[in-house]
């Protein structure tokens, strides 16, 4: 029997959100789970067992729909699942109503289903832990599913193998700190075959080839460095085998890179650069800088590394904690004052202030000098070189791809008006539309129906009128018929009399019916056609003109879910950029003050 063993999978999660690749890592994680459910068919998998989390939250019925279909791509493969911490299964959970189309079994659900293989729900499942037979393999598979978000206690505390005669598996989760805590030492004692967990979001063997956390296929935060995948094993003859295969699209990774007080800005941005290009591009990156023999350069580094899917970058500026130390060594002089005036700045201020102060040092290198004092000319100096290099990064910030990411995305918002009110107001018409369209269709299909009914109540009414005018005179006549026939006047005038009436009343019919032909024909050679065509004719007619309405309103509507799309795509681009941008106007902002400063305490006194 062979398997693969996936966990916190975490369908419809988007890591890192609010990054340019939140959108496309969430594609990623969906995608991931389809090329998996193809592995499995290339190399004829038994099984798949997926220890909790398959979804970041609780599935809806329409969730559960989409991966059911994903999971009827499956050729020869049984899914057993058992639900998570994030998916975890209550009694308001569609995993206890839902009824997978594919071969799919829900440990822990009430939903009794038969799939590819001969499978029986054993006498000794209870409502903690569930257990399904499948006699092919001669496979107990136990599954513990979560049925409520956090517990304090080991949910497998008291299982145990039934039947040590059969291959057996367990599926749980657990085993993080106080939430669902595991007896591993147990656990390994235990006559399982192969235990699955979950819950654990990195690859991590407890026990070789026995209790195993295969992590997420694809890494879900930071955190969740190194190799990630899924884990592939078979039991045969009472031996368990596990190899883990590698198989996500990209990597989490931590770059440490030292800075001393040599170290240029673009020495270390070209190396990093190079570094990153080695790596992988694809990948996420933390950047960490470690600052060597007392480095205290500030780096400017986000913009060059703008290319690469940088999530964050440690120590890019120097946080100086010693200013009572210049204070003590700069009194009465001009970098003196610029303390001074850091000290007392408002706080809307004072971060500008501060950037000041620490380019001044920056620049004029003091910071690695004992004495820690500053002349008024080189004072002076680094001043105006300091607002040199304030006004080139300012310059560099309003023209960034921020800011212009942010002025595509606000005019591509401002253009895309919002037609949800429209939206709604086509859809409620095409709805009508079609109805109207369906009345006019059932009414075609009608006609001759009712054109048939039609003529037999003509032909009723026709011959029925006559009939009752003839037994109204039979009536009054047969009175005097009997007395003559009593006389014997008149021998078997009786017998005729029925007859005669009979003949008066298809004679009736037929001279009605002839009437009303002879109109229809008259008709026909005035219109050129038949009632009952001229009648389809502009059913059909109506019927035509509804069908165009609705092509007309259901383009309108597509036109509107379309400009809706856009402005929604415009709305989402607008409020990310919008944030990147708050940020770089804030350093805008800082920036300027730092300016002002400089510039008001630029003449030495």
């Amino acid at each position: 029997m062979r398997f693969i063993h996936i966990s916190d999978v975490h369908l419809g999660m988007e890591p890192d959100y609010g990054m340019s690749w939140s959108g496309a890592r969430k594609e990623e994680i969906e995608h991931c789970l389809l090329r998996i459910i193809e592995y499995a068919n290339t190399h004829k998998i038994d099984f798949i067992f997926i220890s909790g989390d398959l979804f970041d939250g609780r599935p809806d019925m329409d969730r559960l729909e989409s991966v059911d279909e994903l999971f009827m791509k499956l050729h020869h493969t049984c899914v057993l699942y058992i639900a998570g911490s994030s998916d975890y299964m209550d009694q308001s959970s569609a995993l206890n109503s839902y009824e997978f189309k594919a071969d799919v079994h829900v440990l822990g659900s009430p939903v009794d289903k038969r799939g590819t293989f001969s499978c029986v729900r054993q006498d000794y499942a209870d409502i903690n832990t569930d257990c399904l037979y499948f006699p092919e393999y001669d496979l107990d598979v136990y599954g513990v599913s979560c049925f409520k978000k956090t517990a304090n206690v080991d949910p497998l505390e008291d299982i145990k193998v039934w039947n040590r005669n059969r291959t057996n598996v367990l599926l749980a989760y657990g085993g993080s700190g106080k939430n669902r805590p595991l007896d591993f030492a147990a656990l390994k004692k235990s006559d399982f075959d192969y235990i699955a967990l979950g819950m654990r979001h990195r690859y991590d063997v407890i026990c070789r080839d026995k209790i195993i956390y295969p992590g997420s296929p694809e890494p879900l935060d930071e955190s969740a460095t190194g190799r990630h995948g899924f884990v592939l094993g078979y039991i045969e003859n009472g031996r368990t085998g596990t190899e883990f295969v590698s198989f996500s699209d990209r990597e989490y990774k931590t770059i440490e890179y030292p800075v001393h007080r040599f170290s240029t800005n673009d020495e270390v941005k070209d190396d990093l650069k190079r570094m990153l290009s080695k790596e992988g591009s694809g990948n996420i990156y933390t950047i960490r800088l470690v600052r060597l023999d007392g480095c205290e350069e500030n780096y400017e580094l986000s913009e060059a590394l703008r290319d690469f899917n940088i999530l964050r970058i440690e120590g890019e500026a120097f946080v100086r904690t010693d200013y009572d130390r210049y204070m003590k060594a700069n009194t009465y002089n001009g970098f003196g004052r610029l303390l001074e005036a850091m000290n007392s700045a408002n706080p809307l201020e004072s971060d500008g202030v501060k950037l000041a102060v620490d380019m001044v040092i920056e620049e004029s290198g003091i910071n690695y000098n004992h004495n820690a004092r500053m002349s008024d000319r080189q004072y002076d100096d680094s001043n105006n070189m300091v607002r040199a290099r304030l006004m080139a990064r300012k310059d560099n910030l309003e023209n960034s791809h921020v800011m212009k990411d942010y002025k595509a995305a606000e005019e591509d918002y401002r253009v895309n008006p919002d037609v949800l009110d429209k939206l709604n107001n086509a859809w409620t018409e095409e709805r009508k539309a079609v109805l109207a369209y369906k009345t006019a269709a059932h009414a075609v299909e009608q006609i001759e129906k009712d054109h048939k009914r039609k003529w037999i109540r003509v032909g009723v009414r026709t011959a029925l009128i006559p009939l009752i005018i003839v037994c109204v005179v039979c009536i009054i006549y047969m009175p005097v018929a009997y007395m003559r026939m009593t006389k014997g006047a008149v021998s078997g005038a009786a017998g005729v009399i029925p007859f005669v009436g009979f003949m008066i009343s298809a004679l009736c019919f037929a001279i009605g019916y002839g009437i009303s032909r002879y109109r229809d024909v008259r008709r026909k050679k005035q219109t050129g056609k038949s009632p009952l065509n001229q009648e389809i004719e502009n059913a059909r007619v109506l019927l035509d003109m509804w069908n165009k309405k609705v092509d007309e309103l259901r383009k309108l509507r597509n036109e509107y879910q379309e400009m809706d799309r856009k402005r929604r795509n415009a709305s989402d681009v607008y409020s990310e950029s919008r944030q990147r941008a708050e940020t770089c106007a804030g350093e805008i902002k800082r920036i300027d003050i730092a300016i002002k400063t400089l510039n008001e305490y630029k003449q030495v006194q």
